[in-house]
């Protein structure tokens, strides 16, 4: 069954996937996301499909657990400004403020979603859509019996508006909004 799950999740999201691996020391918190059953959000030609900006498997720090959801420019710029004012950095903080300020298509919104694969290395993520909950799906995930700390996903993606609407969740979660 693992197996099977395992074939689905990488044929799912081997389009634009990103290769990286890592080692951690705690277990994830909550429970993980299944496969995605409808919207895929690796890259792909489609005006629908997120697109990732940028990807980290092997972080340790993100100050807006579990993501969050920026809908304009404006948007953008207080939470650049608030996560730099933060007094404890995350170590990919000015690698997702560089993503986030790329340039943006019309409508668009920025997530970026950061989740806890504990002892586990993962070489694929990606951005599924399940209604109003937008779920990182981490494929290719390799668990290690020991480790040093927990390895953060955190990932950058450009969603379409159809797929971020404005009640939506991020892995089951409210969004942070501590930045605002």
């Amino acid at each position: 069954m693992r197996l099977i799950l395992a074939c689905a999740l990488v044929s799912s999201s081997l389009v634009g996937s990103l290769l990286l691996g890592g080692c951690a020391s705690t277990e994830p918190s909550g429970s993980s996301p299944s496969p995605p059953s409808s919207t895929s959000a690796a890259p792909s030609s489609g005006p629908a499909a997120p697109t990732r900006l940028f990807a980290n498997t092997q972080a340790g720090y993100f100050a807006a657990e579990p993501g969050v959801v920026l809908r304009s420019a404006a948007e953008v710029t207080r939470f650049a400004a608030w996560l730099r004012s933060r007094p404890r950095s995350g170590d990919v903080d000015d690698d997702v403020i560089t993503a986030l300020t790329r340039p943006r298509a019309g409508g668009e919104v920025r997530v970026a979603v950061a989740q806890n694969v504990g002892c586990s290395s993962v070489a694929h993520v990606s951005l599924a859509a399940r209604g109003t909950n937008l779920v990182l799906v981490p494929s290719n995930t390799t668990k290690h019996p020991e480790c040093l700390r927990a390895n953060v996903v955190v990932a950058v993606f450009a969603v379409p508006p159809g797929l971020a609407p404005i009640d939506v969740r991020i892995n089951g979660r409210a969004p942070s909004t501590a930045w605002r």
